[in-house]
């Protein structure tokens, strides 16, 4: 009788690690990570958001082991829309990992993921850009994107994105 209740815990043990085994991971370093399809996204909030007024390089200073967000579908900025009001009250502009490329002479995102999706607020498409200095913000409350200097300290939002590790890369972490 005593012996069946550790089974029972073991057997319940052993549930959960598979479960959690075979589903992807967002890291594990004490900050609040949100998956969404194979990406986690990090909002800066809180303690970490000190200073509240970031320019480009401050605010990819607060995404170590990871990168500014980068969108890369309408679901993905709907996503970003959706989720802010849960860390931010009001709205407020994330900064985007994406900048003016004078050598190609175009848009990229840091994370060399090209640029397919955009959602550009009236006046900020890429033809209206200057092109040195060039940083994209997306407006939390309406998804639309403007064009921002990277050099600005502006009161903008935080979000850091990285891949989630997945199963097959956990077993042979560990094996």
């Amino acid at each position: 009788p005593k012996s069946q209740p550790k089974c029972r815990c073991c057997c319940l043990l052993c549930s959960q690690f598979s479960h959690h085994a075979l589903s992807a991971d967002c890291p594990s370093d004490g900050r609040t990570w949100v998956p969404f399809k194979d990406r986690c996204y990090h909002f800066v909030h809180g303690e970490e958001d000190k200073l509240k007024v970031y320019n480009f390089e401050s605010a990819k200073s607060l995404c170590p082991h990871s990168e500014l967000l980068s969108i890369q579908s309408a679901e993905e900025n709907d996503f970003v829309v959706k989720y802010s009001p849960e860390v931010w009250k009001g709205e407020v502009n994330v900064w985007l990992g994406m900048y003016y490329d004078t050598n190609s002479e175009g848009m990229m995102w840091f994370d060399e993921e090209p640029v397919k999706f955009t959602n550009w607020e009236p006046g900020s498409s890429p033809s209206d850009f200057v092109p040195m200095e060039t940083c994209v913000a997306v407006h939390s409350d309406t998804g639309k994107w403007e064009r921002v200097s990277c050099l600005d300290d502006l009161e903008n939002g935080v979000v850091c994105e990285t891949a989630q590790s997945t199963a097959s890369h956990l077993l042979r972490t560990r094996r």
